[in-house]
């Protein structure tokens, strides 16, 4: 489990691992808590927003853990799912 700090609350959230299929090689990670996501390694950005708009999650960050593309190439996509206006 990983554990997503609110800082408004000063309270701990668990978050919890969704594998999202993208890859013929390995899954891609969306960690939430029911109601935000975080994103992790999102090479491709079609998976998380299919999962972001069918779950109605907020995306209060993006995680690229190296500098391969194929770990980042979706964010930019994904930084509109961070504005409120979108």
């Amino acid at each position: 489990m990983l554990t997503l700090t609110d800082s408004y609350n000063r309270r701990a959230l668990p978050m919890n691992p969704t594998a999202l299929p993208a890859f013929s090689d390995n899954p891609i990670w969306m960690w939430g808590d029911g109601a935000r996501a975080l994103v992790v390694d999102p090479g491709d950005a079609a998976p998380f927003e299919t999962a972001l708009e069918a779950r109605s999650l907020e995306l209060p960050g993006i995680l690229v853990t190296r500098q391969p593309a194929d770990h980042g190439d979706g964010a930019d996509v994904l930084r509109r799912w961070k504005d409120p206006f979108r």
